[in-house]
């Protein structure tokens, strides 16, 4: 069960290995400490966070075209 950074804590042999849920990073046998996962979420929470902005922003101008067409042929 992933943690609140979206890592998986793999146990294996005694030792314990963290994978991201979101892109498997950063690989299979490697540990990477709390603040190295904390970074690497805000990496994917940034992505997410510009590809809402950019479909938005098309949205917006999809309705500004259709508001100018409808003001057009209804003056």
């Amino acid at each position: 069960m992933p943690d609140s950074y979206g890592f998986d804590h793999l146990p294996n042999r005694g030792n314990l290995y963290h994978r991201c849920i979101e892109c498997e990073w950063p690989g299979y046998g490697v540990s990477v400490s709390e603040a190295d996962r904390r970074r690497h979420h805000l990496t994917h929470t940034r992505a997410m966070q510009r590809e809402q902005d950019k479909e938005r922003l098309q949205n917006l101008a999809k309705a500004r075209k259709m508001r100018k067409l409808i003001d057009k042929e209804n003056p």
